[in-house]
Protein backbone atom coordinates (compact mmCIF):
# COMPACT_ATOMS: atom_id res chain seq x y z
CA UNK A 1 0.00 0.00 0.00
CA UNK A 2 1.44 3.38 -0.94
CA UNK A 3 1.71 6.04 1.74
CA UNK A 4 0.83 9.60 0.92
CA UNK A 5 3.31 12.40 1.13
CA UNK A 6 1.56 13.85 4.19
CA UNK A 7 1.82 10.56 6.06
CA UNK A 8 5.44 10.28 5.07
CA UNK A 9 6.09 13.77 6.45
CA UNK A 10 4.52 12.76 9.75
CA UNK A 11 6.52 9.54 9.74
CA UNK A 12 9.88 11.26 9.50
CA UNK A 13 8.88 14.25 11.65
CA UNK A 14 11.60 14.80 14.18
CA UNK A 15 14.08 12.84 12.05
CA UNK A 16 14.45 15.41 9.27
CA UNK A 17 16.04 18.12 11.39
CA UNK A 18 18.70 20.23 9.67
CA UNK A 19 21.92 18.24 9.97
CA UNK A 20 24.69 20.10 11.72
CA UNK A 21 28.06 19.09 13.06
CA UNK A 22 27.56 16.55 15.82
CA UNK A 23 28.48 17.69 19.30
CA UNK A 24 31.13 15.80 21.29
CA UNK A 25 28.34 14.23 23.36
CA UNK A 26 26.54 12.94 20.26
CA UNK A 27 29.79 11.69 18.71
CA UNK A 28 30.50 9.69 21.86
CA UNK A 29 27.02 8.22 21.77
CA UNK A 30 27.64 7.07 18.21
CA UNK A 31 30.89 5.32 18.95
CA UNK A 32 29.87 3.77 22.26
CA UNK A 33 26.46 2.06 21.98
CA UNK A 34 24.04 2.97 24.75
CA UNK A 35 23.06 0.44 27.36
CA UNK A 36 19.54 1.38 28.46
CA UNK A 37 17.32 -1.01 30.32
CA UNK A 38 15.61 -3.26 27.80
CA UNK A 39 11.84 -3.18 27.88
CA UNK A 40 10.54 -6.32 26.22
CA UNK A 41 6.80 -6.76 25.92
CA UNK A 42 5.06 -9.44 23.92
CA UNK A 43 2.53 -7.27 22.14
CA UNK A 44 2.50 -4.93 19.19
CA UNK A 45 3.81 -1.50 20.03
CA UNK A 46 0.90 0.97 19.81
CA UNK A 47 3.26 3.65 18.54
CA UNK A 48 4.43 1.65 15.54
CA UNK A 49 3.82 3.38 12.21
CA UNK A 50 3.74 2.00 8.68
CA UNK A 51 6.85 2.47 6.59
CA UNK A 52 7.15 4.31 3.30
CA UNK A 53 7.85 1.81 0.52
CA UNK A 54 7.75 3.98 -2.57
CA UNK A 55 10.50 6.51 -1.84
CA UNK A 56 11.49 9.65 -3.66
CA UNK A 57 15.06 9.75 -5.01
CA UNK A 58 17.52 8.79 -2.27
CA UNK A 59 18.89 11.60 -0.12
CA UNK A 60 22.54 11.43 0.87
CA UNK A 61 23.46 13.06 4.15
CA UNK A 62 26.91 13.86 5.49
CA UNK A 63 27.66 14.98 9.05
CA UNK A 64 31.23 16.11 9.54
CA UNK A 65 32.50 17.11 12.93
CA UNK A 66 35.95 18.29 13.79
CA UNK A 67 35.29 17.17 17.35
CA UNK A 68 34.56 13.55 16.36
CA UNK A 69 37.43 11.06 16.49
CA UNK A 70 39.01 10.40 13.11
CA UNK A 71 37.31 7.40 11.48
CA UNK A 72 39.33 4.57 9.96
CA UNK A 73 39.29 4.32 6.17
CA UNK A 74 39.00 0.80 4.75
CA UNK A 75 39.38 -0.72 1.31
CA UNK A 76 37.88 -4.09 2.33
CA UNK A 77 35.02 -4.68 4.76
CA UNK A 78 32.48 -7.42 5.20
CA UNK A 79 29.59 -9.13 6.93
CA UNK A 80 29.93 -10.60 9.50
CA UNK A 81 32.48 -8.19 10.91
CA UNK A 82 34.53 -10.80 12.79
CA UNK A 83 33.55 -9.48 16.21
CA UNK A 84 30.85 -11.98 17.11
CA UNK A 85 27.10 -11.50 17.48
CA UNK A 86 27.41 -8.65 19.98
CA UNK A 87 29.85 -6.65 17.88
CA UNK A 88 29.03 -3.01 17.18
CA UNK A 89 31.79 -2.68 14.57
CA UNK A 90 29.44 -2.61 11.58
CA UNK A 91 27.23 0.02 13.19
CA UNK A 92 30.28 2.17 13.90
CA UNK A 93 31.45 1.73 10.28
CA UNK A 94 28.07 2.69 8.83
CA UNK A 95 27.93 5.66 11.19
CA UNK A 96 31.31 6.81 9.90
CA UNK A 97 29.96 6.63 6.34
CA UNK A 98 27.19 9.02 7.37
CA UNK A 99 29.55 11.44 9.10
CA UNK A 100 32.17 11.45 6.33
CA UNK A 101 31.07 10.89 2.75
CA UNK A 102 34.66 10.25 1.60
CA UNK A 103 34.95 6.93 3.47
CA UNK A 104 32.42 4.68 1.72
CA UNK A 105 33.79 5.34 -1.82
CA UNK A 106 37.21 4.09 -0.67
CA UNK A 107 35.85 0.57 -0.14
CA UNK A 108 36.63 -1.54 -3.23
CA UNK A 109 36.32 -5.08 -1.81
CA UNK A 110 33.27 -6.45 -0.03
CA UNK A 111 32.94 -9.81 1.74
CA UNK A 112 29.45 -11.21 2.33
CA UNK A 113 29.87 -14.61 3.94
CA UNK A 114 27.09 -15.31 6.39
CA UNK A 115 27.54 -19.08 6.13
CA UNK A 116 31.25 -19.15 6.79
CA UNK A 117 33.26 -19.19 9.97
CA UNK A 118 32.15 -16.65 12.51
CA UNK A 119 28.43 -16.85 11.86
CA UNK A 120 27.09 -17.32 15.39
CA UNK A 121 23.42 -18.00 14.98
CA UNK A 122 22.77 -21.49 13.68
CA UNK A 123 19.27 -20.68 12.47
CA UNK A 124 17.77 -19.06 9.43
CA UNK A 125 16.74 -15.49 10.26
CA UNK A 126 13.72 -15.42 7.96
CA UNK A 127 12.41 -18.66 9.46
CA UNK A 128 12.58 -17.24 12.99
CA UNK A 129 9.46 -16.23 14.92
CA UNK A 130 8.08 -12.81 14.05
CA UNK A 131 9.83 -10.14 16.11
CA UNK A 132 7.20 -7.45 15.55
CA UNK A 133 5.81 -8.11 19.04
CA UNK A 134 9.09 -7.17 20.75
CA UNK A 135 9.07 -3.60 22.06
CA UNK A 136 12.34 -1.79 21.46
CA UNK A 137 13.61 1.27 23.35
CA UNK A 138 13.26 4.57 21.54
CA UNK A 139 16.35 6.13 20.03
CA UNK A 140 16.94 9.69 21.30
CA UNK A 141 15.59 12.27 18.88
CA UNK A 142 18.94 14.06 18.73
CA UNK A 143 20.79 10.98 17.39
CA UNK A 144 21.18 12.35 13.88
CA UNK A 145 23.39 9.52 12.64
CA UNK A 146 20.74 6.95 13.52
CA UNK A 147 18.14 9.16 11.85
CA UNK A 148 20.20 9.30 8.65
CA UNK A 149 20.69 5.51 8.63
CA UNK A 150 16.97 4.98 9.21
CA UNK A 151 16.04 7.29 6.35
CA UNK A 152 18.44 5.36 4.15
CA UNK A 153 16.67 2.12 5.06
CA UNK A 154 13.33 3.69 4.15
CA UNK A 155 14.73 4.84 0.79
CA UNK A 156 16.28 1.53 -0.31
CA UNK A 157 13.35 0.60 -2.54
CA UNK A 158 12.43 -2.67 -0.81
CA UNK A 159 8.89 -3.83 -0.08
CA UNK A 160 7.10 -2.70 3.06
CA UNK A 161 7.58 -5.89 5.10
CA UNK A 162 11.33 -6.13 4.47
CA UNK A 163 11.78 -2.40 5.03
CA UNK A 164 10.10 -2.69 8.42
CA UNK A 165 12.30 -5.64 9.38
CA UNK A 166 15.45 -3.71 8.47
CA UNK A 167 14.28 -0.59 10.33
CA UNK A 168 13.63 -2.60 13.50
CA UNK A 169 16.97 -4.40 13.23
CA UNK A 170 18.68 -1.01 12.97
CA UNK A 171 16.75 0.26 16.00
CA UNK A 172 17.76 -2.85 17.95
CA UNK A 173 21.44 -2.38 17.13
CA UNK A 174 21.31 1.32 18.05
CA UNK A 175 19.84 0.61 21.49
CA UNK A 176 21.00 -2.88 22.50
CA UNK A 177 23.95 -3.45 24.87
CA UNK A 178 27.19 -4.43 23.11
CA UNK A 179 26.98 -8.05 24.24
CA UNK A 180 23.37 -8.52 23.14
CA UNK A 181 22.84 -11.33 20.66
CA UNK A 182 25.08 -13.93 22.22
CA UNK A 183 23.22 -17.19 22.57
CA UNK A 184 23.41 -19.28 25.72
CA UNK A 185 23.20 -22.99 26.33
CA UNK A 186 19.97 -24.57 27.43
CA UNK A 187 20.07 -25.67 31.06
CA UNK A 188 21.50 -29.16 31.32
CA UNK A 189 22.20 -29.34 27.56
CA UNK A 190 24.99 -28.65 25.12
CA UNK A 191 22.47 -27.22 22.64
CA UNK A 192 22.35 -23.47 22.13
CA UNK A 193 19.11 -21.61 22.59
CA UNK A 194 18.08 -18.59 20.57
CA UNK A 195 16.32 -15.64 22.16
CA UNK A 196 14.93 -12.44 20.71
CA UNK A 197 18.29 -10.68 20.90
CA UNK A 198 20.08 -13.42 18.96
CA UNK A 199 17.36 -13.30 16.31
CA UNK A 200 17.65 -9.51 16.09
CA UNK A 201 21.43 -9.94 15.80
CA UNK A 202 20.92 -12.22 12.79
CA UNK A 203 18.53 -9.70 11.22
CA UNK A 204 21.05 -6.96 11.85
CA UNK A 205 23.75 -8.84 9.95
CA UNK A 206 21.47 -8.96 6.88
CA UNK A 207 20.47 -5.32 7.28
CA UNK A 208 24.10 -4.24 7.62
CA UNK A 209 24.94 -6.19 4.46
CA UNK A 210 22.24 -4.34 2.55
CA UNK A 211 23.41 -0.98 3.87
CA UNK A 212 27.03 -1.74 2.95
CA UNK A 213 25.96 -2.53 -0.61
CA UNK A 214 24.01 0.73 -0.78
CA UNK A 215 26.86 2.87 0.60
CA UNK A 216 29.91 1.36 -1.14
CA UNK A 217 29.43 2.50 -4.72
CA UNK A 218 33.00 1.73 -5.84
CA UNK A 219 33.10 -1.96 -4.96
CA UNK A 220 34.78 -3.83 -7.82
CA UNK A 221 35.42 -7.17 -6.05
CA UNK A 222 32.80 -9.19 -4.18
CA UNK A 223 33.49 -12.34 -2.15
CA UNK A 224 30.10 -13.97 -1.89
CA UNK A 225 29.08 -16.85 0.37
CA UNK A 226 25.80 -18.79 0.13
CA UNK A 227 22.62 -16.70 0.02
CA UNK A 228 20.02 -19.32 -0.89
CA UNK A 229 17.39 -19.88 1.78
CA UNK A 230 17.99 -18.25 5.13
CA UNK A 231 19.18 -14.88 3.88
CA UNK A 232 16.29 -13.86 1.66
CA UNK A 233 16.35 -10.20 2.67
CA UNK A 234 19.91 -9.73 1.42
CA UNK A 235 19.32 -12.00 -1.55
CA UNK A 236 16.24 -10.02 -2.62
CA UNK A 237 18.14 -6.73 -2.42
CA UNK A 238 20.91 -8.11 -4.63
CA UNK A 239 18.37 -9.53 -7.07
CA UNK A 240 16.66 -6.17 -7.39
CA UNK A 241 20.04 -4.49 -7.92
CA UNK A 242 20.99 -7.05 -10.58
CA UNK A 243 17.74 -6.54 -12.48
CA UNK A 244 17.80 -2.72 -12.20
CA UNK A 245 14.74 -2.48 -9.93
CA UNK A 246 16.19 -0.21 -7.23
CA UNK A 247 16.21 3.60 -7.09
CA UNK A 248 19.20 5.43 -8.49
CA UNK A 249 22.03 5.32 -7.71
CA UNK A 250 21.95 1.51 -7.80
CA UNK A 251 24.55 -0.60 -5.99
CA UNK A 252 27.20 -2.81 -7.59
CA UNK A 253 27.30 -0.91 -10.88
CA UNK A 254 31.12 -1.01 -10.88
CA UNK A 255 31.45 -4.62 -9.77
CA UNK A 256 33.93 -6.49 -11.97
CA UNK A 257 34.98 -9.61 -10.07
CA UNK A 258 32.90 -12.09 -8.07
CA UNK A 259 34.42 -14.96 -6.15
CA UNK A 260 32.04 -17.53 -4.70
CA UNK A 261 33.07 -18.65 -1.20
CA UNK A 262 32.39 -22.25 -0.23
CA UNK A 263 32.35 -23.87 3.20
CA UNK A 264 31.64 -27.18 4.86
CA UNK A 265 31.56 -27.35 8.66
CA UNK A 266 32.64 -31.00 8.63
CA UNK A 267 35.75 -30.51 6.48
CA UNK A 268 34.23 -32.37 3.50
CA UNK A 269 33.58 -31.03 0.01
CA UNK A 270 31.18 -28.07 0.20
CA UNK A 271 28.00 -27.95 -1.88
CA UNK A 272 27.25 -24.82 -3.88
CA UNK A 273 24.22 -23.57 -5.80
CA UNK A 274 25.88 -22.11 -8.87
CA UNK A 275 22.59 -20.97 -10.37
CA UNK A 276 21.60 -19.11 -7.21
CA UNK A 277 24.89 -17.19 -7.12
CA UNK A 278 24.87 -16.46 -10.82
CA UNK A 279 21.39 -14.94 -10.75
CA UNK A 280 22.55 -12.33 -8.23
CA UNK A 281 25.19 -10.78 -10.49
CA UNK A 282 24.97 -11.94 -14.11
CA UNK A 283 23.26 -8.78 -15.49
CA UNK A 284 25.47 -6.22 -13.73
CA UNK A 285 26.92 -3.88 -16.36
CA UNK A 286 30.61 -4.10 -15.38
CA UNK A 287 30.83 -7.79 -14.44
CA UNK A 288 33.94 -9.34 -16.00
CA UNK A 289 34.94 -12.40 -13.93
CA UNK A 290 33.21 -15.12 -11.90
CA UNK A 291 35.32 -17.68 -10.03
CA UNK A 292 34.45 -20.60 -7.76
CA UNK A 293 36.77 -23.22 -6.25
CA UNK A 294 36.52 -26.36 -4.12
CA UNK A 295 32.90 -27.46 -4.26
CA UNK A 296 30.41 -29.89 -5.69
CA UNK A 297 27.12 -29.42 -7.51
CA UNK A 298 24.99 -31.87 -5.53
CA UNK A 299 21.21 -32.17 -6.02
CA UNK A 300 20.90 -28.49 -6.98
CA UNK A 301 17.61 -26.60 -6.68
CA UNK A 302 18.48 -23.69 -8.99
CA UNK A 303 18.74 -25.31 -12.42
CA UNK A 304 17.91 -22.36 -14.66
CA UNK A 305 20.48 -20.15 -16.33
CA UNK A 306 19.68 -17.52 -18.94
CA UNK A 307 21.61 -17.65 -22.20
CA UNK A 308 23.53 -14.61 -23.50
CA UNK A 309 22.59 -12.32 -20.61
CA UNK A 310 25.98 -11.45 -19.10
CA UNK A 311 28.90 -9.20 -19.97
CA UNK A 312 31.16 -11.63 -18.09
CA UNK A 313 34.33 -12.44 -20.04
CA UNK A 314 36.11 -14.77 -17.58
CA UNK A 315 34.75 -17.93 -15.94
CA UNK A 316 36.80 -20.10 -13.59
CA UNK A 317 35.51 -23.37 -12.06
CA UNK A 318 38.32 -25.24 -10.30
CA UNK A 319 38.67 -28.34 -8.09
CA UNK A 320 35.05 -29.24 -8.66
CA UNK A 321 32.68 -32.17 -8.78
CA UNK A 322 30.42 -31.07 -11.64
CA UNK A 323 28.52 -32.74 -14.48
CA UNK A 324 28.91 -31.72 -18.11
CA UNK A 325 25.36 -30.33 -18.17
CA UNK A 326 26.21 -27.83 -15.45
CA UNK A 327 29.35 -26.80 -17.31
CA UNK A 328 27.10 -26.19 -20.32
CA UNK A 329 24.66 -24.18 -18.17
CA UNK A 330 27.43 -21.89 -16.99
CA UNK A 331 28.97 -21.45 -20.43
CA UNK A 332 25.70 -20.36 -22.02
CA UNK A 333 25.33 -17.27 -19.78
CA UNK A 334 28.17 -15.03 -21.08
CA UNK A 335 27.63 -13.32 -24.41
CA UNK A 336 31.33 -13.39 -25.33
CA UNK A 337 33.72 -15.35 -23.13
CA UNK A 338 37.47 -14.63 -23.36
CA UNK A 339 38.96 -16.81 -20.62
CA UNK A 340 37.74 -20.18 -19.37
CA UNK A 341 39.23 -22.40 -16.67
CA UNK A 342 37.83 -25.80 -15.63
CA UNK A 343 39.32 -28.52 -13.46
CA UNK A 344 37.30 -31.49 -12.22
CA UNK A 345 38.64 -33.55 -9.34
CA UNK A 346 40.44 -33.22 -6.04
CA UNK A 347 37.11 -33.29 -4.21
CA UNK A 348 34.65 -35.94 -3.05
CA UNK A 349 31.03 -36.40 -4.04
CA UNK A 350 28.55 -36.70 -1.17
CA UNK A 351 27.22 -39.98 -2.55
CA UNK A 352 30.61 -41.23 -3.74
CA UNK A 353 31.43 -42.00 -7.34
CA UNK A 354 32.22 -39.70 -10.22
CA UNK A 355 30.35 -36.91 -11.98
CA UNK A 356 28.93 -37.54 -15.44
CA UNK A 357 31.30 -35.91 -17.89
CA UNK A 358 31.10 -35.84 -21.64
CA UNK A 359 34.06 -33.94 -23.04
CA UNK A 360 32.07 -33.53 -26.23
CA UNK A 361 29.39 -31.50 -24.39
CA UNK A 362 32.10 -29.23 -22.96
CA UNK A 363 33.63 -28.83 -26.41
CA UNK A 364 30.32 -27.99 -28.04
CA UNK A 365 29.63 -25.39 -25.32
CA UNK A 366 33.03 -23.79 -25.87
CA UNK A 367 32.38 -23.66 -29.61
CA UNK A 368 29.78 -20.94 -29.05
CA UNK A 369 32.59 -18.70 -27.76
CA UNK A 370 35.18 -19.73 -30.34
CA UNK A 371 35.38 -16.25 -31.92
CA UNK A 372 36.29 -14.56 -28.62
CA UNK A 373 38.16 -17.13 -26.48
CA UNK A 374 41.83 -16.24 -26.00
CA UNK A 375 42.63 -18.44 -22.96
CA UNK A 376 41.41 -22.00 -22.27
CA UNK A 377 42.62 -24.11 -19.34
CA UNK A 378 40.81 -27.46 -19.01
CA UNK A 379 41.86 -30.39 -16.81
CA UNK A 380 39.51 -33.37 -17.20
CA UNK A 381 42.25 -35.89 -16.54
CA UNK A 382 40.24 -37.95 -14.07
CA UNK A 383 38.12 -38.98 -17.06
CA UNK A 384 41.00 -39.67 -19.44
CA UNK A 385 43.26 -42.15 -17.67
CA UNK A 386 40.72 -44.97 -17.55
CA UNK A 387 40.06 -46.31 -21.04
CA UNK A 388 37.15 -48.35 -19.68
CA UNK A 389 35.03 -45.28 -19.05
CA UNK A 390 32.52 -44.62 -21.78
CA UNK A 391 30.96 -41.19 -22.19
CA UNK A 392 27.56 -41.72 -23.75
CA UNK A 393 25.53 -39.16 -21.79
CA UNK A 394 23.24 -37.19 -24.05
CA UNK A 395 23.34 -33.42 -24.12
CA UNK A 396 20.48 -31.93 -22.10
CA UNK A 397 18.11 -29.48 -23.76
CA UNK A 398 18.74 -26.39 -21.68
CA UNK A 399 16.08 -24.38 -23.52
CA UNK A 400 13.18 -26.62 -22.57
CA UNK A 401 10.29 -25.22 -20.53
CA UNK A 402 11.18 -24.95 -16.82
CA UNK A 403 9.32 -26.91 -14.19
CA UNK A 404 6.99 -25.12 -11.78
CA UNK A 405 9.57 -25.54 -9.01
CA UNK A 406 12.39 -24.10 -11.13
CA UNK A 407 10.20 -21.18 -12.17
CA UNK A 408 9.22 -20.49 -8.58
CA UNK A 409 12.84 -20.33 -7.43
CA UNK A 410 14.06 -18.24 -10.35
CA UNK A 411 11.00 -16.02 -10.62
CA UNK A 412 8.82 -15.83 -13.71
CA UNK A 413 9.26 -12.06 -14.02
CA UNK A 414 13.03 -12.34 -13.72
CA UNK A 415 13.13 -15.10 -16.33
CA UNK A 416 11.05 -12.96 -18.68
CA UNK A 417 13.44 -10.04 -18.24
CA UNK A 418 16.40 -12.31 -18.97
CA UNK A 419 14.83 -13.63 -22.14
CA UNK A 420 14.08 -10.10 -23.31
CA UNK A 421 17.70 -9.13 -22.67
CA UNK A 422 18.97 -12.18 -24.55
CA UNK A 423 16.74 -11.43 -27.52
CA UNK A 424 17.93 -7.82 -27.64
CA UNK A 425 21.58 -8.89 -27.48
CA UNK A 426 21.32 -11.64 -30.10
CA UNK A 427 23.02 -11.34 -33.47
CA UNK A 428 23.11 -13.59 -36.55
CA UNK A 429 26.48 -15.01 -35.45
CA UNK A 430 24.90 -16.44 -32.30
CA UNK A 431 23.22 -19.12 -34.41
CA UNK A 432 26.57 -20.54 -35.50
CA UNK A 433 25.91 -24.12 -34.39
CA UNK A 434 28.81 -26.38 -33.36
CA UNK A 435 29.62 -29.56 -35.24
CA UNK A 436 27.35 -32.52 -34.43
CA UNK A 437 27.93 -34.44 -31.22
CA UNK A 438 29.18 -37.44 -33.21
CA UNK A 439 32.07 -35.41 -34.63
CA UNK A 440 33.62 -35.11 -31.15
CA UNK A 441 33.61 -38.75 -30.14
CA UNK A 442 35.25 -39.07 -26.72
CA UNK A 443 37.25 -35.83 -27.02
CA UNK A 444 36.72 -32.15 -26.36
CA UNK A 445 37.07 -31.56 -30.09
CA UNK A 446 39.37 -29.51 -32.27
CA UNK A 447 40.40 -25.93 -31.49
CA UNK A 448 41.55 -25.34 -35.06
CA UNK A 449 38.63 -22.97 -35.76
CA UNK A 450 39.15 -20.81 -32.64
CA UNK A 451 40.74 -17.88 -34.49
CA UNK A 452 41.94 -15.78 -31.52
CA UNK A 453 42.92 -18.54 -29.06
CA UNK A 454 46.44 -17.75 -27.84
CA UNK A 455 46.93 -19.80 -24.68
CA UNK A 456 45.80 -23.40 -24.18
CA UNK A 457 46.45 -25.71 -21.21
CA UNK A 458 44.91 -29.16 -21.53
CA UNK A 459 45.47 -32.90 -21.17
CA UNK A 460 46.60 -34.54 -24.38
CA UNK A 461 44.01 -37.27 -23.79
CA UNK A 462 41.26 -34.68 -23.52
CA UNK A 463 42.20 -33.64 -27.04
CA UNK A 464 42.85 -37.07 -28.55
CA UNK A 465 40.66 -39.39 -26.50
CA UNK A 466 41.47 -42.46 -24.45
CA UNK A 467 42.21 -44.97 -27.18
CA UNK A 468 45.71 -45.59 -28.44
CA UNK A 469 46.50 -43.85 -31.71
CA UNK A 470 47.86 -46.35 -34.29
CA UNK A 471 51.40 -45.89 -35.58
CA UNK A 472 52.54 -46.44 -39.13
CA UNK A 473 55.07 -48.98 -37.83
CA UNK A 474 52.43 -51.15 -36.18
CA UNK A 475 52.40 -54.72 -37.48
CA UNK A 476 48.69 -55.10 -36.81
CA UNK A 477 47.14 -53.71 -39.98
CA UNK A 478 43.65 -53.75 -38.46
CA UNK A 479 44.69 -50.94 -36.11
CA UNK A 480 45.78 -48.64 -38.95
CA UNK A 481 43.56 -45.67 -39.87
CA UNK A 482 41.04 -46.38 -42.62
CA UNK A 483 42.25 -43.30 -44.50
CA UNK A 484 45.97 -42.78 -43.82
CA UNK A 485 47.12 -39.16 -43.74
CA UNK A 486 49.05 -38.04 -46.82
CA UNK A 487 52.78 -37.66 -46.50
CA UNK A 488 53.75 -34.42 -44.75
CA UNK A 489 50.32 -33.84 -43.21
CA UNK A 490 50.31 -32.67 -39.57
CA UNK A 491 49.57 -35.21 -36.86
CA UNK A 492 46.16 -35.32 -35.20
CA UNK A 493 47.46 -33.24 -32.27
CA UNK A 494 49.00 -30.47 -34.37
CA UNK A 495 45.95 -30.37 -36.63
CA UNK A 496 43.64 -29.67 -33.64
CA UNK A 497 45.46 -26.47 -32.64
CA UNK A 498 44.77 -23.00 -34.09
CA UNK A 499 47.30 -20.98 -36.02
CA UNK A 500 46.86 -18.16 -33.49
CA UNK A 501 48.18 -20.28 -30.59
CA UNK A 502 51.20 -18.79 -28.77
CA UNK A 503 51.58 -21.06 -25.73
CA UNK A 504 50.57 -24.66 -25.00
CA UNK A 505 50.70 -26.66 -21.76
CA UNK A 506 50.11 -30.41 -21.93
CA UNK A 507 48.90 -31.77 -18.61
CA UNK A 508 49.89 -35.27 -17.53
CA UNK A 509 52.07 -36.21 -20.50
CA UNK A 510 54.88 -38.60 -19.57
CA UNK A 511 57.35 -39.34 -22.36
CA UNK A 512 57.85 -43.04 -22.90
CA UNK A 513 54.51 -44.19 -21.47
CA UNK A 514 52.78 -44.35 -24.86
CA UNK A 515 54.71 -44.44 -28.13
CA UNK A 516 51.72 -43.18 -30.09
CA UNK A 517 51.51 -40.04 -27.91
CA UNK A 518 55.27 -39.57 -28.17
CA UNK A 519 54.96 -39.54 -31.97
CA UNK A 520 52.16 -36.94 -31.79
CA UNK A 521 54.20 -34.69 -29.52
CA UNK A 522 57.37 -35.05 -31.62
CA UNK A 523 55.46 -33.98 -34.71
CA UNK A 524 54.01 -31.03 -32.79
CA UNK A 525 57.45 -29.88 -31.67
CA UNK A 526 58.76 -30.04 -35.24
CA UNK A 527 55.90 -27.91 -36.51
CA UNK A 528 55.82 -25.17 -33.84
CA UNK A 529 56.80 -21.86 -35.38
CA UNK A 530 56.23 -23.26 -38.88
CA UNK A 531 53.46 -22.94 -41.41
CA UNK A 532 50.89 -24.91 -39.38
CA UNK A 533 51.54 -23.22 -36.01
CA UNK A 534 53.44 -20.01 -36.86
CA UNK A 535 52.91 -18.27 -33.48
CA UNK A 536 53.51 -21.24 -31.18
CA UNK A 537 56.80 -20.70 -29.36
CA UNK A 538 56.17 -21.84 -25.78
CA UNK A 539 55.29 -25.50 -25.13
CA UNK A 540 55.31 -26.84 -21.56
CA UNK A 541 54.81 -30.38 -20.32
CA UNK A 542 57.01 -32.17 -22.88
CA UNK A 543 60.49 -32.47 -21.41
CA UNK A 544 59.16 -32.24 -17.85
CA UNK A 545 55.76 -33.54 -16.83
CA UNK A 546 53.20 -30.97 -15.69
CA UNK A 547 51.07 -32.93 -13.23
CA UNK A 548 47.37 -33.05 -13.94
CA UNK A 549 44.68 -33.20 -11.28
CA UNK A 550 44.47 -36.99 -11.48
CA UNK A 551 48.19 -37.32 -10.75
CA UNK A 552 47.86 -35.03 -7.75
CA UNK A 553 44.65 -36.32 -6.15
CA UNK A 554 43.83 -39.61 -7.85
CA UNK A 555 40.54 -40.54 -9.48
CA UNK A 556 38.37 -40.66 -6.38
CA UNK A 557 40.04 -39.37 -3.20
CA UNK A 558 38.29 -40.78 -0.15
CA UNK A 559 40.15 -39.48 2.91
CA UNK A 560 39.83 -35.87 4.03
CA UNK A 561 43.59 -35.35 3.97
CA UNK A 562 43.63 -36.43 0.31
CA UNK A 563 41.17 -33.73 -0.76
CA UNK A 564 41.87 -30.25 -2.05
CA UNK A 565 41.32 -27.98 0.97
CA UNK A 566 40.60 -24.80 -0.91
CA UNK A 567 42.52 -21.55 -1.23
CA UNK A 568 43.85 -20.12 2.01
CA UNK A 569 43.85 -16.37 2.36
CA UNK A 570 42.90 -13.56 4.64
CA UNK A 571 39.65 -11.73 3.89
CA UNK A 572 39.49 -9.65 7.06
CA UNK A 573 38.86 -5.93 6.96
CA UNK A 574 41.73 -4.05 5.36
CA UNK A 575 42.67 -0.44 6.02
CA UNK A 576 43.68 1.96 3.29
CA UNK A 577 47.38 1.44 2.53
CA UNK A 578 47.51 -1.90 4.37
CA UNK A 579 48.91 -4.98 2.67
CA UNK A 580 47.03 -8.30 2.59
CA UNK A 581 48.06 -10.59 5.41
CA UNK A 582 49.83 -13.78 4.48
CA UNK A 583 48.04 -16.93 5.55
CA UNK A 584 50.31 -19.68 6.86
CA UNK A 585 49.77 -22.88 4.92
CA UNK A 586 49.28 -26.02 6.98
CA UNK A 587 52.46 -28.08 7.04
CA UNK A 588 52.18 -31.58 5.68
CA UNK A 589 52.91 -34.43 8.07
Amino acid sequence: MLITASIHRRLVKGLCRPLISASPRIATAILLPRQPARAVAYHHSPSSTPLHTSPPPRRYVTMLSTSSPAATAYTRVGVPDGGGPGSTRLYALLSSFVRDASLAPRVTELVIDLAGKGIPYGHRPEESPDLAHVALPDVPADDEVYAALRRRVLDLGMDEARTERMARALQWRATAPPDAGRRTRRPGSLAMQADDDSRFAAEWQLTAGVLLLSFCENVDTLYLGPLEHGHLLLREYMLRANYGLLPQPRPLQKLRRVEVLTHDSYGWTPTVELGAHLQLVHRLPSLARLAVDNAQVYQPNWNLTAARTSSMTELSITHFDIDHDWVARMLRVPRALRKFTLSVGGVANTDGGMPMMSKAVVGRSLWRHRKTLTHVDVDLSIFTHDSGRVEEEEEEDLDCAPSDWELRLYGADYLGMDRDLAAAASSPGDDDAPPPHSAYGHTIGSFREFPVLMHLAISIRTLLGNKRIPLASDNNASDAPANPEPAGAPSALAAMLPASLESLTLYGYVRGDDASLDAQVDDLMRRKGGAVLPNLMDVRGVEETVEDIQMIFGDEPQEEEDLWQGLKRDLSWKKVGEEDKKVQEDEED
